[in-house]
């Protein structure tokens, strides 16, 4: 099972909102100053789409995960809850089921920390984690995901076009704004996991055989030996 997290979507959705080649060091003061400048005019009410991205962006340059989870749509959350309960089940099932010998190699299968969250929100950080950590919150991040225009498809949907090119879509929930970014992600990822789940039935199918044509060579279960096959 390969995992494509979460994680990834930040990264592709600020691939192109870095720049190029390193700046120049006056260049790059000019950048700040700039960034600086903005940050006490751009909007960041969440009543309004281009608002929340930039709350969102600042989530992303603390790599505050937490934060983050919160700029998210609803049906993020739900298909996060539902991946969840997927995992869940299947550590459960690894744990319980799976013969010792193979529990290290089914495990391997999946992301650090991915198997032992105990809640959605910790599961959104096992995927998260990692990846903002290594993350570059250079200026020209910032500088790429501020929003330059909005298209709103109808009263709840709406397109933040950025300065570095990118479309991140929002949907309104309750009078604010929330991402709908890793919605596409997720629910490709559920039809993996829900996939694996298929893979795991299988494995202990194969198992559950090998160990019934084991007891018929040792013996029927719960069959007494015969006379002459006594020591």
């Amino acid at each position: 099972m390969t995992w494509v997290a979460p994680r990834t979507i930040v990264r592709r959705m600020i691939t192109r909102a870095r720049t190029s080649r390193p700046l120049p060091r006056l260049a790059g003061l000019a950048i700040a100053l700039l960034l600086s400048l903005a940050a006490c005019q751009e909007n960041r009410d969440p009543a309004t789409a281009d608002g929340t991205l930039h709350v969102f962006r600042d989530a992303v340059m603390k790599k505050d995960g937490p934060a983050i989870l919160g700029h998210c749509s609803a049906a993020t959350l739900a298909q996060l809850k539902e991946l969840h309960a997927v995992v869940r089940a299947q550590s459960q099932v690894i744990q319980s089921e799976y013969p010792a010998e193979h529990k290290v190699a089914a495990k391997a299968a999946y992301p650090p920390g991915v198997l032992e969250a105990e809640t959605p929100e910790a599961l959104f950080a096992a995927l998260m984690d990692r990846g903002l950590a290594e993350l570059d919150t250079s200026e020209g991040l910032g500088a790429g995901l501020i929003a330059t225009a909005v298209t709103q498809s109808d009263a709840d949907h709406a397109s933040v076009q950025t300065r570095a090119g990118e479309a991140i879509d929002f949907a309104r929930e309750g009078g604010v704004w929330k991402t709908t970014v890793f919605e596409k992600e997720l629910k490709a990822r559920l039809a993996q996991a829900t996939q694996f789940q298929q893979t795991l039935t299988e494995n202990l199918k194969v198992v559950a055989e090998l160990n019934r044509l084991q007891q018929l060579r040792q013996g029927k279960p719960g069959e007494a030996p015969s006379p002459s096959s006594a020591p």
